[in-house]
């Protein structure tokens, strides 16, 4: 009765001061991230007379950069602390989205891209700011504002980046105007964000580490260990089979959603041009909508659906349904402006709700508190790796075989996620908080 008790008064505690700070340095960093979403394309294919394929060029290196620098920079804030990780990360993207607004050619643009993606980005390391303040009972509920945060933020800027562009007349001053965003992140985090990271849950810096060797799922008598090592060889560290099947699902489920980036803003082009006129506007608009309906399911429905029906299986059903809407998405083009939209906000969004906090959840609970940093930043790596081959890929089945092809290899990705997901709740084993195996895992 005590027990039930404490969950219950857990549940109802409000946000902790230090995490409200963390949303609201990301949301504020987010919102002029997200202004630019609707004008980068148009601005590289419009102003810079950039070709199809040098737009996924671009998208590629972008999210090249951001692989490499989230997996380094995610192993660094395991040894130095989250806090001056995430500070280099809002510093950077403000110094990114400065010399984006300054490009005067498609390679220019290119590499001030790919700059601003080295930092790594801010939410791989936000997510694990968040797993560090909170335990297995309160983290679904603060992922899920986590989640809510990102879609509120995507929301907001989409319209401000499509206002700011019909009122400054000038999409390089936008880019200036995100950068200035970014930089006040920068100080709010200074000010205000603590280190979540004690230093006696810290690890070594060390110059080879078993991160890199594939023999720790191996025993010395070639017996499978299921999760009693982690990536630095202490007890209950990582479990590796239960965190690859994550990755994985990272993997598909992002290859789904780069989709996107590049096809669907050229889709977009091709069916709405005539109707809409400004597309930066028009295309502002409806990843508005998309974002607030995203927002309203990940704050309302995520942490409900989790407790009652538990991680695996919402993760499971929100892989199935992106898979689903990607190719709702495509067919639905030919209805009606406002059914097409409609489309969009029902699987399509209702499953990316369910997985973006819901995998950064289930990479949580196969690492312990001295891995979240590597368990967080490596999962993001694995989204920004099908970042770099969704793009190319999609836009040359778009040109070169047919207009739906990418649709359905999408939608086949993320079907093949949900197998993943099922996959790791049967063969992984979850580790505690406090370092030690959970049941069925060999200790």
């Amino acid at each position: 009765m005590k027990e039930g008790k404490t969950a219950k008064d857990e549940e109802a505690r409000p946000v902790p001061r230090e995490i409200l700070w963390v949303y609201l340095a990301l949301f504020l960093e987010l919102v002029g991230a997200g202004a630019s979403l609707p004008i980068l394309p148009f601005f590289a294919l419009e102003d810079l007379n950039a070709s199809p394929f040098q737009l996924g060029v671009m998208y590629s290196l972008y999210s090249l950069a951001q692989m490499v620098g989230s997996f380094v920079f995610g192993r660094l804030s395991d040894s130095l602390g989250r806090r001056p990780i995430v500070l280099t990360a809002y510093l950077w993207s403000a110094i990114g989205f400065f010399l984006t607004g300054c490009s005067s050619s498609v390679w220019q643009l290119t590499l001030s891209r790919a700059f601003a993606g080295l930092s790594g980005g801010s939410i791989s390391m936000t997510s694990a700011i968040i797993a560090d303040f909170t335990d297995t009972t309160t983290r679904p509920k603060y992922m899920g504002i986590f989640g809510a945060t990102i879609g509120l933020a995507f929301a907001i800027g989409p319209g401000v980046g499509g206002a700011a562009k019909t009122a400054l007349e000038s999409r390089p001053l936008l880019f200036f105007l995100c950068s200035i965003m970014c930089f006040g992140a920068f100080v709010l985090s200074v000010v205000l964000i603590p280190e979540s990271l004690p230093k006696a849950q810290r690890r070594p810096l060390r110059l080879l580490d078993r991160v890199g060797e594939a023999a720790p799922l191996l025993s010395a008598e070639g017996d499978m260990e299921v999760g009693d090592r982690g990536a630095a060889g202490e007890e209950g560290g990582v479990n590796y089979v239960g965190l690859l099947m994550v990755f994985g699902a990272r993997f598909l489920t992002s290859f789904t959603t780069s989709l996107m980036t590049t096809c669907y803003s050229i889709l977009f082009r091709e069916t709405y041009k005539e109707q809409f006129g400004q597309l930066d506007r028009a295309l502002g608009m409806f990843l508005t909508v998309l974002a607030l309906v995203m927002c309203v399911y990940q704050g309302s429905m995520y942490p409900k659906l989790v407790k009652k029906f538990g991680k695996h299986r919402i993760i499971h059903l929100g892989c199935f349904s992106l898979g689903v809407g990607v190719l709702l998405i495509f067919f639905s083009t030919r209805l009606p402006t406002y059914l097409h939209l409609l489309a969009i906000c029902t699987l399509y969004a209702w499953g990316s709700s369910m997985v973006e906090p819901g995998l950064p959840t289930l990479a949580a609970s196969y690492a312990d508190a001295k891995h979240q940093g590597f368990a967080q930043g490596s999962l993001s790596s694995f989204r920004f790796l099908a970042f770099i081959c969704g793009p190319s890929l999609f836009g040359y089945l778009y040109k070169e075989v047919s207009p739906a092809a990418p649709f359905w290899v999408a939608g086949v990705a993320g079907m093949l996620a949900a197998t993943l997901t099922t996959a790791a709740e049967r063969f992984g084993c979850e580790i505690s908080d406090e370092g030690a195996s959970r049941e069925g895992v060999a200790a």
